[in-house]
């Protein structure tokens, strides 16, 4: 057998790999396919990490868990909740809050807020919950009135003797001036100093004896008739 011609007919590979090339230089080694970029995932929270490294499966389960945003209704409905107990909120038993949502007065802040609500993507629901808030804080702000004229009252003595006293007050003012000129001092009824001042000038003073004076009328039961913001059930 013919070595050489062997060898010419089976190069090595070595030799197969410089075939062709100029000057008998090298050939170029085939680069390897480029690795695909790591994927991004510092968006993942920390909370998501496990071991230090953003977990895929416990994000994907939370994910799995986000409820879909919610569309903003046409028209949100502001109504106090049925269900509110006002006298949790410091209001005497038996007294309420009329919080008249189609009041004129109450648009411009309604309107305000549908609005905001709307921009934010709020349920319908929240209308409501908007209503109850406003209720709250009109409630408490009654009750700090409430208490506050309470500890004022308790110079005409007892809130049983305070409120007869505003009675003969009121009657004795019924008894000498016209109804308008009555409406328009009865507010001054609110005010123990201002009370003792209308007893002095209509001499009513300290006439808390129901044997000379007619028994209150149903207006002067309590606190609450002098509060126009406020109803009994």
């Amino acid at each position: 057998m013919n070595m050489k011609n062997w060898l010419s007919k089976n190069k090595p590979l070595w030799d197969a790999a410089n075939e062709g090339a100029p000057g008998g230089a090298p050939a170029q080694a085939i680069d390897p396919p480029p690795q695909a970029e790591a994927v991004d995932l510092s968006f993942i929270p920390e909370n998501f990490h496990v071991d230090g490294k953003p977990d895929l499966e416990k994000f994907k389960a939370h994910y799995g868990t986000l409820v879909e945003p919610s569309v903003a209704p046409e028209k949100y409905e502001y109504a106090i909740p049925e269900d509110m107990n006002f006298q949790e909120l410091g209001l005497p038993e038996g007294m309420t809050l009329n919080l008249d949502m189609n009041d004129p007065s109450m648009q411009p802040l309604l309107t305000e807020l549908s609005e905001t609500l709307k921009g934010i993507g709020a349920p319908a629901e929240m209308g409501g919950k908007i209503s109850g808030m406003l209720a709250k804080y009109e409630a408490s702000k009654l009750s700090a009135e409430i208490a506050a004229q309470k500890e004022e009252f308790s110079q005409l003595g007892t809130p049983e003797q305070a409120n007869q006293r505003i009675g003969v007050v009121v009657r004795a003012m019924e008894a000498k001036l016209p109804a308008d000129q009555v409406a328009a001092l009865q507010g001054a009824t609110r005010s123990a100093k201002a009370m003792l001042a209308l007893e002095t000038l209509l001499g009513s003073k300290n006439s808390t004896s129901p044997t000379v004076e007619p028994a209150p009328s149903a207006d002067d039961s309590g606190y609450s008739a002098r509060y126009p913001s406020s109803k009994t059930k």
